[in-house]
């Protein structure tokens, strides 16, 4: 696996591997939207559910409960 070029060009700004950095910003927008789907159709606890290792279901606390309720 080939490093990273901007690890190596740290120090200089002059530099920028903006193939690396576009690539990386990309990455990272695809990864927040992945992980706001899981917290808000709360897949950990219905996986944890369905293999049987938490009897948990919906609102983890009561703060959520009350900022996903229709009527706020």
């Amino acid at each position: 696996m080939s490093e990273l070029t901007i690890w190596s060009n740290l120090n200089d700004a002059s530099s920028i591997p903006y193939k690396e950095v576009i690539f990386a910003s990309i990455i990272s927008i695809i990864l927040a939207f992945i992980a706001t789907m899981i917290e808000n159709r709360k897949v950990i606890n219905r996986v944890a559910g369905f293999l049987g290792i938490s009897g948990k279901f919906g609102d983890e606390n009561l703060f959520s409960m009350s900022l996903n309720s229709k009527e706020v």
